[in-house]
């Protein structure tokens, strides 16, 4: 009679052996799936910056062509920690009349001649966006020069990203 449980018949692995194999491929999965979440995280959070860091520069450099070459701002000089304005109107010596504003949508809106446009993505959040003027009095003898604070924010929280930035123009020209 053969015995079919002789030891050089037996062939599988025993239930430790088992065990532990899982144990090892548990964790292995485990941490490699970590970094894959963290890689994903990583990624949103860049791409929410580069979102947010272009619409700023798009749109601080539009206007910053359009200031540099205004015939005159409009509105008193105001200081930036007091009192800063909420909207920007100036005359262009091409497009005639503009004036920017953040409007209720969280947009920034460009005004020309009574025609509304947006200028910043829909997928980004304009969170502060305000002008500070100094020598726009037309008696002061200053330059005049136009500081523009910008928030834009980025993304769904917890992956929200946030680019503040400040600018100050001047008019290429003396004021009259």
């Amino acid at each position: 009679m053969i015995n079919i449980f002789n030891e050089k018949n037996q062939k599988g692995f025993s239930l430790i052996e088992v065990i532990v194999a899982v144990s090892v491929f548990s964790i292995v999965s485990i941490l490699i799936s970590g970094v894959i979440v963290s890689s994903i995280r990583i990624q949103r959070r860049s791409l929410n910056i580069q979102k947010a860091e272009e619409n700023s520069r798009f749109v601080l450099e539009s206007m910053a062509r359009e200031i540099r070459v205004a015939d005159s701002i409009a509105g008193p000089d105001n200081d930036c920690s007091v009192s800063p304005s909420e909207s920007l109107s100036f005359n262009h010596p091409v497009n005639g009349s503009i004036r920017y504003y953040l409007g209720e949508d969280e947009a920034i809106h460009k005004e020309v001649d009574g025609q509304d446009s947006i200028l910043t993505s829909s997928k980004v959040r304009v969170t502060k966006f305000y002008f500070c003027t100094k020598g726009t009095l037309g008696d002061d003898g200053l330059q005049p020069k136009v500081t523009v604070v910008l928030s834009i924010e980025a993304g769904i929280s917890p992956d929200t990203e946030t680019i503040e930035s400040q600018i100050t123009l001047s008019q290429r020209r003396l004021s009259d």
